[in-house]
């Protein structure tokens, strides 16, 4: 769920005649990003056509087979060929919540803790969460210890089983000449998964807030303070 699917279909005349006229439809449940429909003309005996399919399976589908349908159509005779794709479980990593305290220009070593839940419905192994950042918000590195730059945008989560959720933390620094508004901060999610050969990726994007800092005036209430003295003395 929530890839994309590629469908290589050979199509053979292992038959002694044509196959004239001949044309397919596909039908499947998922979206063809590919066409569904193909005028192939004339397959002579011993050859053949190769078609590929792009399919794209959404992340909500559960796990199990669904069929694609392959409808042959040639010499006025109608052929369907059904194959199963066979849609494995994959965990889904959703972003809850986000913790932090105020953040102003220049802000350091603060931290940003964040809620997430496997919501998919397969146990993410081995999962890592990586901090991206922009040109405002970016990991924390202390100069004391620059080595600390290689992980301080990375975190071993473990496994995270379905419906389990947990806490993780990230020290963020803000640069100094930012802008207070929102700024969106992608979190990237690596994780291993049983009948799996390579790793799964997802990127998902938090909103973090700087507000404009608050500087002291003493003129402020000098100014608050002259007129309140001149009506008492009147």
């Amino acid at each position: 769920p929530g890839n994309l699917v590629l469908l290589n279909t050979i199509i053979f005349n292992y038959g002694n005649q044509p196959a004239g006229n001949f044309y397919i439809n596909i039908y499947s449940p998922f979206e063809l990003l590919t066409s569904n429909y193909y005028n192939l003309g004339i397959l002579y005996p011993g050859s053949f056509y190769n078609i590929s399919s792009l399919i794209y399976i959404p992340n909500n589908i559960s796990p199990g087979y669904y069929p694609i349908i392959y409808q042959l159509n040639y010499n006025d005779q109608q052929y369907n060929y059904t194959y199963y794709l066979d849609v494995l479980g994959k965990a889904n990593i959703s972003i809850l919540n986000v913790y932090y305290n105020n953040l102003y220009p220049g802000s350091s070593e603060v931290p940003i803790t964040i809620e997430i839940k496997n919501i998919g419905n397969v146990e993410a192994k081995n999962l890592i969460a990586i901090l991206g950042s922009n040109n405002v918000i970016y990991p924390y590195v202390s100069s004391s210890n620059p080595l600390r730059e290689l992980t301080a945008s990375e975190i071993n989560v473990g496994n995270l089983y379905p419906n389990q959720s947990t806490n993780i933390t990230f020290i963020i620094q803000v640069d100094s000449g930012a802008n207070p508004g929102i700024y969106s901060l992608p979190i990237i999610f690596l994780w291993n998964q049983s009948e799996s050969l390579y790793p799964f990726y997802q990127e998902e994007n938090i909103n973090i807030q700087i507000i404009e800092p608050f500087y002291y005036n003493p003129m402020f209430y000098i100014e608050i303070l002259v007129p309140i003295i001149l009506v008492i003395i009147i």
